[in-house]
């Protein structure tokens, strides 16, 4: 039932799709595949033996290898934890034989390594015990599913709430069902006028809602909001939605993860996280690079009640260019400039933005 309302939000949503106020960067990357082809391939949506249904939600490449990366994150995330939440099976995704410290071998993908990573971390800033003992969650662009699957086998009594676009909301409700069948997935129709009283009264233990459908859950709270690489790939004004959204629900003493690069070109403008568009109201928890994305910053952040200046004063100082890591210095300047020219003096306008119009 999940899958069959996924695939006609798909299906609704590509239609208008021209109409959409997806970025031009997810108009360009939505599946053009009809109903039978898609569900043809989504046993091996992860495969890399032709261009994968989670291309561009996915990560594949790194240039450690495998094994390196296992050593390294295995300092910082407790092996038991690793061999629990390593999952790489589903969808075909290209893995390698690492070996663990106890001599254990295991399979892996670059893309799990970097979410065990992000899993830990989320972890451990949860210090506080949510409301009833449930974990209300949002997590804004939810990739293929991955994340919230490692945060619903951490927190067994989690309710989960990913609003994506319907071609990554299809992918999820397949992964999430393969990967928990016990879990109980609820997806919202496109065209729905109001939350059925199921997800009012949070008996699913997970919810996806198209991402224009926001307007759904605008009166909730949660104990965390997650976003990994994915404002970096929204226009500006989404971007500025969202986080209203995020300072409006997000409960005091509330966390919420934002990993996303320092400078990207993928929206109506480059976006700049120094730039994002956070209120006063944050304490800082964590600030840092991203596990072997040295060019993504993850910034950690709980929710108060008093503004905090010191707070925004940090993430305005971090860098608002890629120059320090990839040292050219013709780029970096283009970088450093780029988010301040008008979009119809550019070629990304041109050739990129007006094409999808």
């Amino acid at each position: 039932m999940a899958l069959e309302i996924a695939l006609e939000n798909y299906e609704s949503w590509k239609a208008g799709l021209q109409k959409s106020g997806a970025s031009w960067y997810w108009k360009k990357h939505a599946f053009d595949l009809d109903r039978t082809e898609l569900l043809a391939q989504l046993d091996n949506f992860r495969s890399t033996e032709s261009k994968p249904l989670s291309d561009t939600l996915d990560d594949y490449r790194s240039k450690m290898s495998m094994q390196t990366m296992l050593d390294e994150l295995s300092m910082h995330v407790p092996e038991k934890i690793i061999e629990e939440l390593l999952e790489n099976k589903i969808g075909n995704p290209p893995s390698e034989i690492v070996s663990a410290r106890s001599g254990k071998l295991l399979s892996a993908t670059f893309n799990d390594l970097v979410l065990l990573s992000f899993v830990t971390k989320i972890k451990s800033a949860l210090t506080q015990d949510p409301k009833d003992g449930q974990l209300r969650v949002i997590e804004i662009g939810g990739g293929y599913g991955g994340l919230s699957a490692k945060l619903k086998k951490l927190f067994p009594l989690a309710k989960i709430t990913i609003i994506d676009l319907p071609h990554a909301g299809l992918l999820q409700a397949y992964y999430l069902n393969q990967a928990l069948p016990k879990c109980r997935i609820e997806v919202i129709p496109l065209q729905a006028s109001s939350l059925n009283k199921s997800s009012n009264d949070s008996t699913s233990d997970f919810r996806l809602i198209p991402s224009t459908r926001l307007d759904l859950i605008q009166n909730e709270e949660f104990e965390l909001v997650v976003n990994t690489r994915s404002f970096m790939e929204m226009d500006r004004k989404t971007i500025q939605s969202y986080f209203d959204f995020i300072q409006r629900t997000l409960r005091v003493g509330g966390v919420f993860f934002n990993c996303n690069r320092i400078w990207k070109n993928a929206g109506d403008r480059p976006t700049q996280i120094s730039k994002y568009p956070y209120d006063k109201k944050w304490q800082l928890v964590s600030l840092g690079t991203s596990f072997f994305q040295n060019n993504t910053i993850e910034i950690m952040a709980r929710r108060t009640s008093v503004e905090n200046p010191i707070f925004l004063t940090i993430v305005s100082r971090l860098p608002r260019t890629d120059y320090l890591i990839h040292g050219n210095r013709i780029r970096g300047f283009v970088e450093l400039i780029r988010p301040s020219i008008p979009a119809v003096f550019t070629l990304t306008y041109w050739k990129r933005i007006r094409k999808y119009h």
